[in-house]
């Protein structure tokens, strides 16, 4: 905390547990308890992959804060709705490339996507503010995450915030949810 320079930890998360992981989930708890009892920490929870993130969250006799990581093509389990506080990360990174090499991989596919979005679906830009949305949609009163090192794209997630915002459900983002189900992923389902 000195290292830090403050007095608490707004959130302390476990990062990365895995199915394997052997946690000492009630001794684990009772300390992070204690922690958030003496205003050390305001809150814990575990961040990482849906489902042990999920799996250890339930079993933990709190209220724990969820960090999953979840995309358009990967979405987390319908049960994640049930925490109380879910942020969401990842939502453009894997998708994104795999959605534009869709697209690029052929004439036909291309103009498929253009005519159904009615936007350049080659530009990353336009892709990825559809990205945004999706996550928002689907992580209603939670938060969603997004990296970048390049100010305009701040610029290009906060526009696509305001399109949600003023529309749930735009009809481009609905084309490219058909889109992705019908042609990338058919396990992917959508709706709250």
């Amino acid at each position: 905390m000195r290292e830090l320079g403050t007095e608490y930890v707004d959130v302390l998360f476990v990062h990365g547990p895995t199915t394997e992981d052997i946690l000492e989930l009630t001794e684990l708890g009772e300390m992070l308890e204690e922690l958030r009892d003496a205003g050390r920490i305001r809150a814990w929870g575990f961040a990482g992959d849906p489902d042990p993130c999920l799996r250890l969250s339930n079993e933990a006799s709190a209220a724990t804060v969820l960090q999953i990581r979840e995309d358009i093509l990967e979405p987390a389990p319908p049960e994640r709705c049930s925490s109380s506080s879910v942020i969401t990360f990842g939502v453009i990174s894997g998708a994104l490339r795999r959605i534009l090499d869709h697209v690029m991989s052929s004439a036909r596919h291309r103009a498929r996507w253009i005519a159904a979005i009615g936007a350049d679906c080659e530009d990353s830009e336009v892709v990825a503010s559809l990205l945004v949305q999706d996550a928002l949609e689907r992580n209603r009163g939670g938060t969603v995450l997004f990296s970048t090192t390049r100010p305009d794209r701040i610029k290009v997630a906060t526009r696509a915030a305001r399109e949600c915002m003023h529309e749930p459900e735009p009809a481009p983002l609905r084309a490219l949810r058909e889109l992705v189900r019908s042609e990338l992923n058919s396990a992917v389902t959508f709706g709250a």
